[in-house]
């Protein structure tokens, strides 16, 4: 895993795709780009949330995205997926 992971911000996928987007459900989730790196932002349910990324795991076929909050590190819903990854 060492070798499939990237700090957020230096991850090619996210600073060559943002801004993404997608909707699940009643919640929509948006990705944009800051200069701290890449800022994830859910809307739906109670409101709205926004967190920095901090790691990006996998590169060739897709990522997952993890955050911190308060010590505590959670991951993203959302994956990046390379169209010739999907089956």
């Amino acid at each position: 895993m060492y070798h499939a992971s990237v700090h957020a911000a230096q991850s090619e996928i996210l600073i060559n795709h943002v801004p993404l987007r997608f909707q699940e459900g009643g919640f929509s989730t948006s990705v944009t780009s800051s200069p701290e790196g890449a800022i994830f932002t859910v809307t739906g349910g109670a409101g709205t949330a926004s967190l920095l990324a901090v790691w990006a795991f996998g590169f060739n076929k897709g990522q997952t995205y993890v955050f911190e909050k308060d010590g505590s590190y959670f991951e993203s819903r959302f994956e990046f997926l390379h169209e010739d990854s999907v089956a």
